[in-house]
Parts: C-alpha cells; sequence; structure tokens
C-alpha cells in the first residue's frame, strides 16, 4: 500500500533524513522518502496497522505533525456565557483529535475542527456535561468571496441586510477581506442572501470559500520553567526557530 503523508514543522534536511531512518525501521514498511522541501512523506507500508505506527512515530519526532484532513462543525448553544466558555475551553482543547475551536458567547455557538469522529463525539458529551443541555441545533456555514464593497460602512450596512433575513443566524462582512460569511439552519435562505448580495451597490459574489478559517487553531502553552540545582535557580526558556538537534550543541 502507498500513501503520501502531508506534514507540518520539519525543520531541516537532517531532520527529514533521521526521521526517515526511523521509519524505515518499522516492520512493515517497504520503502519510504521524506522531504523537507515538500514537507511530505511518501511510504509504502503492508497494513493499516503500520501506517497508524509510522504516524505515531512522525508526531513524536520533535515538532513535527502529520496533517489530517480537518472536517468543521458548528452547534447553536443557548446558554453560553463567560464562565461556561472558560470551562469549555479548558476541556475541549483537551481532546486528541480536536484541532481547532471558536466559542462565540455574543453569536452563542461553539465551532469544532476535528480529525476523529470519537473525538467529535467526546467533545459533544463534555459540552453538554458542562452546559447541562442535549447538543441538538447543527449550524451550516458558508463563505462568500465578494468584489466592489467599497467601505467599512457599506460593510456594515450589507451585514445588517443580511441580518435581517429570517433563517440566517449570523452574517458576518469583512470589508478587508472582501468575504461574506454566513451561518444558518436550512439552506432555503441562501437564495435571498445571494441576491441581496449582488444587488447590494456594485458588489457581486466571485464565489464560496471554505469556512475552516473560522476555527482559531489549537494553541499549547509556552511557558518558562523555574528548577533548583545545587542551591542556585535555573531559568529555562521554550523557544522557536531551532531547526535540530545539531544546531542546539
Amino acid at each position: 500500500m502507498f500513501k503520501i503523508i502531508k506534514i507540518q514543522k520539519l525543520h531541516s534536511c537532517d531532520c527529514a533524513k533521521r526521521l526517515e531512518d526511523i521509519l524505515k525501521s518499522v516492520d512493515g514498511v517497504n520503502s519510504v522518502s521524506v522531504s523537507f522541501e515538500k514537507q511530505s512523506i511518501a511510504i509504502d507500508y503492508n497494513n493499516s496497522d503500520v501506517l497508524t505506527l509510522c504516524k505515531e512515530k512522525i508526531n513524536g519526532f520533535e515538532d513535527v505533525r502529520v496533517v489530517e484532513k480537518t472536517s468543521t462543525i458548528i452547534y447553536k448553544i443557548d446558554n453560553l456565557n463567560d464562565n461556561s466558555k472558560l470551562r469549555l475551553e479548558a476541556e475541549l482543547t483537551s481532546i486528541s483529535g480536536i484541532v481547532g475551536l471558536n466559542i462565540s458567547v455574543n453569536n452563542q455557538m461553539i465551532a469544532l475542527g476535528y480529525t476523529k469522529r470519537d473525538a467529535l463525539e467526546e467533545a459533544k458529551n463534555k459540552i453538554e456535561l458542562v452546559l447541562g443541555v442535549k447538543v441538538a441545533s447543527i449550524v451550516k456555514s458558508i463563505g462568500f468571496k465578494i468584489k466592489n464593497l467599497d467601505c467599512p460602512n457599506c460593510a456594515k450596512a450589507l451585514e445588517n441586510k443580511l441580518n435581517n433575513i429570517g433563517g440566517i443566524l449570523n452574517a458576518v462582512v469583512s470589508f478587508e477581506k472582501q468575504v461574506i460569511t454566513l451561518f444558518y439552519e436550512d439552506s432555503i435562505v441562501l437564495d435571498s442572501a445571494k441576491a441581496i448580495i449582488n444587488n447590494f451597490e456594485l458588489v457581486k459574489i466571485i464565489g464560496a470559500i471554505n469556512t475552516n478559517s473560522l476555527l482559531l487553531p489549537l494553541k499549547k502553552k509556552e511557558e518558562s520553567i523555574i528548577t533548583s540545582k545545587k542551591g542556585k535557580n535555573k531559568l529555562s526558556f521554550r523557544i522557536k526557530g531551532l531547526d535540530c538537534a545539531g544546531c542546539a550543541s
């Protein structure tokens, strides 16, 4: 079986060679080639268990991560507040397979990016546990790239028109990006929304865009660690931009 694995944060050709040697040592791997330039791994393997093990090896190598296909889901929630938002952020960011999160108290919505279905189920259970309600309402979203939106005031005026459409839960218009994002539950409202956009001054829809940009990538906390050694304090800093073990030495 053959697969191209997309990766990120592979810092140098030397790192690529060392990762390649690690993967070659895995039983069931017939051949492997790691490309620093393309940030990819071409691998020939025997079965899915071998591939799973290889991905674990890749994710355990320095800062390298396998780029998994991300799906997005948005839930409409009725009783979100600032306190529950903080609790949910702590609970949901700890789930393996949840790779993006955006919680909006103003819009009463939670957007999740996930790479594994079981991670989504775990997230849904935690949301219901924290909020004490069943999560049932799934919000759809669509983004439109537009042109000829002339100013921020025009953007606000168009946003207000779209938010007055029954069935549109929230509309966000960005003058800087020339992008409109719509949140809705039934696609029947889209024809009305498109008509309003295309008839607003000189504005025209160019095409649809991916709304995964709604997600905020999860970030691990970067912190300094103070330890004691022979009666003296030692200060350790987490840094970035160090390419490989050879550079560190």
